[in-house]
């Protein structure tokens, strides 16, 4: 078995952590979603146990809410004494309604919106994650409404490169995430940040990707975010509290398949044309699968450029779902989708 908590019983059932799965189908049905709170438990314990023994009693892991929000888990979290990081408003509604401590909350996410930053500050949450200057103005007027000092983090790019999807390739300097260190944007972050009176910087976080296969990628990370600390240090002497390093590990396999990730796609008089980008796809050491394009949603919106970065604010509730009254044509022999109608 791929895991050690996964057996076969006698009569030929499949357990999961001891639990009969064809008896559990039949008294809850299918499709059912099982989860080992033994192994969660464990594997908190290894990372706190890890971070207090190499980092020092104040170091702490954080959950990544958007693997799997639900109730229990953050009951789980509480009792384990881990952190969360939430990216939405309903994450951290059902955190609170599990009884967790907002306080040891991380609210990430690129795309905050009023609503957010207010719902959340109305709960107590620990710390934001912020993004870029738009978000640090809107962050400091709610605070200053409330006559508070909002702690906050900074994301930075440091411009590693992961080897892994592009997607979800984070930390390099054109990431749509943060503000990079290489162009200068970070430094002009923290100082305008270092500048608001009811915004308390407390550090800085990077994020380099997720499905890493690489330890050097996150080491090279830390050296430069640690060697950006210092510098803040020297040139505006400010003193960095908290460092909050994130990327995911994946899983290796030996064989691969291969998917689509659809590019982006100007819209001009109701009409487009994208290329789709090919990309690899793990799966599960059972070797090549035939993968096949069996669907496509289409969303128009406007974007505009933040300054001279690469980043781009797009107004999420401006956004529309066109899927219905868009028309799609696979072209045969090609990787290209084009599509009118709009």
């Amino acid at each position: 078995m791929i895991c050690d908590n996964l057996t076969v019983s006698p009569s030929g059932h499949l357990l999961f952590a001891g639990q009969d799965t064809v008896e559990l189908a039949k008294q809850y049905g299918t499709p059912l979603y099982l989860m080992d709170e033994d192994r969660i438990r464990h594997n908190c314990r290894v990372y706190t146990q890890a971070f207090r023994k190499h980092f020092g009693p104040g170091a702490r892991p954080l959950y990544a809410s958007k693997a799997n929000s639900f109730k229990r888990i953050y009951e789980i979290m509480k009792e384990e004494g881990m952190g969360i990081d939430v990216v939405s408003s309903g994450e951290i509604y059902t955190a609170l309604q599990a009884g967790y401590d907002l306080g040891q909350a991380y609210f990430h996410s690129n795309n905050k919106t009023d609503e957010d930053i207010r719902y959340s500050m109305e709960h107590g949450i620990g710390y934001f994650v912020a993004d870029n200057v738009e978000e640090i103005k809107a962050i400091e007027a709610e605070a200053a409404r409330r006559g508070i000092r909002q702690k906050v983090l900074l994301r930075l790019t440091p411009g590693i490169d992961p080897h892994t999807y592009e997607a979800i390739s984070t930390g390099k300097v054109d990431s749509k995430f943060g503000s990079a260190i290489e162009t200068g944007q970070a430094e002009e972050i923290t100082v305008y940040t270092l500048g608001q009176p009811h915004v308390e910087l407390v550090g800085f976080h990077c994020h380099v990707g997720s499905q890493v296969f690489a330890e050097d990628v996150f080491e090279r990370a830390a050296v430069i975010m640690l060697e950006f600390i210092a510098d803040m240090e020297k040139k505006h002497g400010f003193v960095t509290r908290q460092l909050d390093l994130g990327g995911g590990y994946a899983k290796t396999h030996e064989n691969t398949g291969r998917t689509w990730q659809m590019a982006e796609a100007d819209l001009q008089d109701g009409h487009f044309s994208l290329e789709m980008r090919e990309q690899m796809q793990w799966y599960n050491n059972k070797g090549p699968i035939a993968l096949r394009l069996t669907r496509l949603m289409a969303y128009a919106f406007d974007e505009e450029r933040l300054g001279d970065s690469a980043n781009f604010y797009v107004n999420a509730a401006a956004m529309e779902d066109i899927t219905p009254s868009v028309r799609f044509e696979r072209l045969a022999g090609t990787e290209k989708v084009t599509g009118s109608g709009y």
